[in-house]
């Protein structure tokens, strides 16, 4: 999203070439002020109109197509500076919606589906709008789901259709058919919600499943993806004013809250009712609403759980954005405004509505025809933009707190508040996922697929990255950190399941290459132990998805420790790819089914690269750097010679693993990595019980379960404990045992008439783990196949373990503490933003504004200093204020360039308030931004400030919150900072509510109090 900057000094006039009409909107909003005349493209103009002069016909066919300025400052000089600024600053207005403090959902929404279909003045008839409905929930099938249901217009009016079924999407197209509605009925504008769900709240059943009403008349319906949190006390408030819940979902308090209050109500506008219900929901969802008093109408509300909007017109649309709008400055609170004295009175005040509708209206110019007419126009609702592609390319993505309406052609997004640096626009995207990259082909299951498509997806981890020719290894993404990595303590991988599997798999390549020590944790046991970790550690987090909930609680947890960490994750915007200093995307495309199969592999991959980047400096390891390049070169074929083993592999399913209840999977050294993978896949797939076991640790009570009988698959292919792992299997053949072995190709060392062999081709022994995988990952596959069990969406798994969250952090009381900012100026837009945070954080807590002091200092290099000399001044000030009365601290901590201890010496000239604090510092907290540039300079201060600020903590005693944050780029300090569009986490927060704690522990630790 940078923009190549191009200068032509002649004039000087500067010339900008944008890959975004966005991007140079916001930029050239900045450096307005220092431009005497401008020229851009029309359809640039358009979005610029409102900061800048009409531009002049200029008659070059380029301004009609490209985002293209001209833009002639008044001061050269000037204008360089402003963009300097601007770049940094137009990212807080151009952040992807994702929120990181929102980002672990619940499972409800990972595997729920959401859908809806309006359409206006397009006349459709109700066979084609259930179709459209029906196949849309089909789309999300891979989501897994227990239940569907959808909810359309019925004959009369004020009358709705509702059709529930618990099972498969062809189920609910079955009742469909056996229903009598009329099919051939038209509507000319229509609005229809439909849903799958996974069961949170309730059994499986017609009554539990979506859409949920508000009464028997269905006033309100609604669909919902995620879990309202405090659905318990919204039904125990509504079950007093009357209403009786029929199902045992959280989602029916939805539509009737909006029901209760429609009644208090009933000239209400439909956003401002949705506002209201909206604001007493907590917790992550997403949801649909639909109403008979608002025909036609849709609400679409994301917090936590995506929403995607599709829109198709019949003519181009005049923009491709969507404006934003807020509530007007002013307005009161729902319990204010609201004139029902009853109710302000009662339990429910708080869900009160305004009187008058305290929303600014405007028609959405997007959707607007040449006559300002709004035109007939389609919009598709979706959780997952793979069910709408095969209707529109054009698609609007929901950010967090948004509120959708889409009403008479018009879609309209609101705010419940205007959060700083949050975008006034959503632009309309055009997406490019293909519909046949989420279809199974020629394949039964997404599961068959995906092993298939392994020896493409190596290659495209490996595209652009692995020179086998040349011997180099480039990751992008690690560039910058790659020397501060190599310099490391040790690395630590920290991951689940079937990625905790591939960390294992490349554990001893790393150690070989690097010579680092390394450590793999799964990270639920990792919280658990709450596992030390320290400021030079590299801590790696390798996710598929990258919204893993523990691998999340465990970024977080090592970010506040100060390690450096890294992300390796398949979601490009996951929430640990953008919480993480740096990382690797593994390329390895979609993956539907609930077991991951390409992404391990994928992940092994990119992994491997990772340790032969880390290694490129080393010369002893240059011989054995090049061997392992040169065996990435050749998997891809070597994926499609085992590949044609399928057939065979069924067939050997068929004929050992019939009505087994167990399996034994026995490997060594790397290969126990593998055998843990393939025990996980039989597992989580086929629900036969499958366990990995260490081939050396067989004699330790395992073989005692070995006889003829109990099946039981050996990895042997050759390596350098070959020999070790060749007696296990010589001590199952002598109890009778006739193992499967996976081994090299005529590898004479396993007679047919001792055993089953699966021969793989040979490859670098550190490579083997990755061939070995693919026939383990077919077993598994066609042993749930033979069972007739759902391969792709086994109802049991929860990949993402995410029906939890990070625990809150704990409260303390801040009354009566004195605490110091001090900051850095460089990079001030995010600096800002991160001492408000702090300032926010310590308010909360009850420290007094007075009592909080803020000092700057030229750049972060100067903090240590800045900090020792602030916490020796506020103890001259206690002492000399004890002695000569009223001191201003002012006086004494205007500035850290001078000494400070001198500085009470001077005449005070303003008297501080007799409410602040002249006592020593509790803590302080010291704010700085480094950002990574071309040379040394970064590491260097980098290191000076944290051991500066450290030694001071340790020589004065007290609290000093490390508040440097150490960047690649200013998109990472935004995020960061909380600026970020839809973004709520800033890290200043977290520096407040560390400094207060600190502070409040260090008294009671000066009084031997210990909790």
């Amino acid at each position: 999203g940078s923009p190549h900057l191009y200068f032509a000094f002649q004039n000087p006039t500067l010339v900008f070439c944008f890959s975004s009409y966005q991007l140079a909107a916001v930029l050239v909003r900045f450096l307005h002020p220092s431009l005497c005349c401008c020229a851009c493209s029309v359809l640039l103009y358009r979005r610029l109109y409102p900061s800048l002069p009409r531009p002049p016909r200029l008659g070059l066919d380029i301004f009609s197509r490209a985002p293209v300025l001209l833009l002639k400052p008044r001061s050269l000089s000037d204008s360089l500076a402003r963009l300097d600024y601007s770049l940094q600053t137009c990212g807080a207005l151009l952040r992807l919606p994702i929120d990181a403090c929102a980002c672990i959902t619940d499972s409800q929404s990972l595997h729920s589906g959401i859908f809806g279909y309006i359409n206006y003045l397009v006349e459709k008839d109700r066979k084609h709008i259930i179709n459209t409905l029906v196949n849309g929930l089909s789309r999300l099938e891979y989501r897994g789901y227990d239940s569907a249901g959808f909810a359309i217009d019925g004959d009369k009016k004020n009358e709705v259709f509702a059709f529930k079924e618990v099972g498969k999407v062809a189920k609910l197209k079955a009742l469909i058919g056996e229903s009598s509605v009329d099919l051939e009925k038209t509507f000319d504008s229509h609005a229809g919600i439909a849903h799958t769900r996974w069961a949170t709240h309730g059994t499986p059943s017609r009554l539990n499943c979506h859409p949920h009403r508000s009464d028997p008349k269905w006033e309100f319906a609604v669909v919902h993806n995620g879990i309202i949190t405090n659905y318990k006390e919204l039904k125990a408030l509504l079950e007093t004013k009357g209403f009786r819940f029929e199902t045992e979902t959280d989602t029916e308090c939805i539509a009737k809250l909006a029901k209760y209050l429609y009644d208090q109500h009933p000239d209400i506008d439909f956003t401002v009712l949705a506002k209201a219900v909206i604001k007493e929901l907590e917790g992550a969802f997403g949801l649909l609403m639909k109403s008979v008093h608002y025909p036609h109408e849709v609400i679409a509300a994301r917090k936590g759980s995506p929403l995607v909007i599709g829109v198709r017109t019949s003519k181009k649309m005049k923009v491709d954005f969507v404006d934003v709008e807020y509530s007007e400055e002013g307005a009161l609170p729902a319990e204010q405004a609201s004139q029902n004295v009853a109710i302000k009175n009662s339990a429910a005040s708080l869900l009160a509505p305004p009187d008058k509708s305290l929303l600014h209206r405007s028609q959405s110019r997007a959707f607007l025809s040449d006559d300002g007419i709004p035109q007939p126009a389609e919009f598709f609702l979706s959780s997952d933009p793979s069910s709408i592609v095969e209707h529109t390319k054009k698609v609007l993505y929901l950010e967090d707190d948004d509120i959708a309406h889409i009403h008479e052609g018009q879609l309209n997004i609101h705010r419940l508040t205007k959060d700083d640096g949050t975008s006034n626009v959503r632009a309309i995207q055009t997406i490019e996922l293909e519909l046949q990259e989420i279809m199974k082909g020629k394949f039964d299951h997404f599961m068959q697929k995906e092993i298939f498509e392994q020896p493409e997806s190596v290659v495209n981890t490996m595209r652009g990255r692995l020179d086998a020719e040349n011997k180099m290894v480039t990751l992008g993404g690690l560039r910058q950190y790659i020397s501060t990595i190599r310099r490391c303590r040790r690395i630590i991988f920290i991951a689940c399941g079937t990625s905790y599997h591939s960390c294992m798999a490349v554990r001893g390549v790393f150690e070989e290459l690097t010579e680092i020590p390394i450590a793999v944790e799964l990270a639920s046991d990792f919280l658990d132990r709450q596992a030390p970790v320290f400021r030079d550690d590299t801590c790696v987090f390798v996710s598929q998805s990258g919204e893993t909930a523990d691998s999340l609680v465990a970024l977080r947890y090592c970010l506040e420790r100060g390690a450096l960490t890294v992300g390796v994750v398949n979601v490009v915007g996951s929430s640990i790819s953008l919480l993480t200093h740096c990382g690797v995307h593994i390329n390895a495309g979609p993956e539907i089914g609930v077991a991951s199969t390409k992404a391990y592999t994928s992940q092994f991959v990119a992994m491997v690269m990772f340790a032969l980047s880390l290694s490129e400096d080393r010369a002893s390891k240059q011989k054995r750097r090049e061997e392992i390049m040169e065996g990435l070169g050749k998997i891809s074929d070597q994926f499609r010679e085992i590949l044609k083993l399928n057939d065979p592999i069924k067939e050997m399913c068929a004929k050992f693993f019939k009505n087994q209840k167990s399996l034994l999977l026995l490997g060594r050294g790397s290969q126990y990595s593998t055998a843990l993978e393939g025990a996980l896949k039989i597992k989580e797939i086929s629900y036969l019980h499958c366990e990995a076991v260490m081939s050396g640790e067989l004699k330790h009570g395992v073989l005692a379960l070995v006889d003829e009988d109990l099946p039981i698959i050996m990895i042997l292919t050759r390596d350098n404990i070959f020999a070790k792992s060749l007696n296990a299997y010589q001590q199952v053949i002598a109890r009778g045992g006739r193992p499967i072995v996976i081994c090299n190709t005529d590898d004479e060392e396993f007679p047919p008439s001792q055993t089953e062999r699966i021969e793989i081709p040979k490859t670098v022994d550190c490579l083997q783990g990755l061939l070995n995988v693919i026939p383990l990952q077919l077993i598994a596959y066609w042993l749930a196949v033979a069972e007739g069990l759902n391969v792709d969406f086994p109802p049991q798994s929860e990949t993402m373990a995410s029906l939890k969250g990070p625990g809150e952090r704990e409260t303390y009381d801040g009354a009566g503490l004195r605490v110091a900012i001090v900051h850095a100026r460089w990079n001030t837009v995010i600096i800002d933003a991160l001492v408000a945070g702090a300032r926010k954080s310590l308010a909360a807590a009850g420290v007094a504004e007075q009592n909080i002091v803020v000092e700057s200092v030229p750049g972060s290099y100067e903090l240590p200093f800045a900090v020792q000399r602030l916490y020796s001044a506020s103890h001259v000030q206690a002492a000399a204020n004890s002695a000569t009365g009223d001191i201003s601290a002012t006086d004494l901590l205007s500035s850290s360039t001078t000494d400070l201890t001198q500085a009470a010496a001077t005449t005070p000239t303003t008297p501080q308030s007799s409410a602040a604090s002249q006592a020593p510092f509790d803590a302080i907290i010291a704010i700085g931004v480094l950002i990574k540039g071309e040379t040394m300079h970064f590491e260097y201060i980098a290191d000076a400030t944290s051991h500066g600020l450290m030694r001071v903590q340790l020589e004065t005693g007290v609290p000093v919150v490390f508040g440097l944050l150490t960047l690649l780029t200013e998109e990472q300090g935004l995020e960061r900072a909380g600026l970020g569009s839809g973004k709520k986490h800033n890290h200043g927060e977290d520096w407040g509510s560390a400094a207060v704690e600190l502070a409040v522990k260090r008294k009671a630790w000066a009084e031997g109090k210990i909790a």
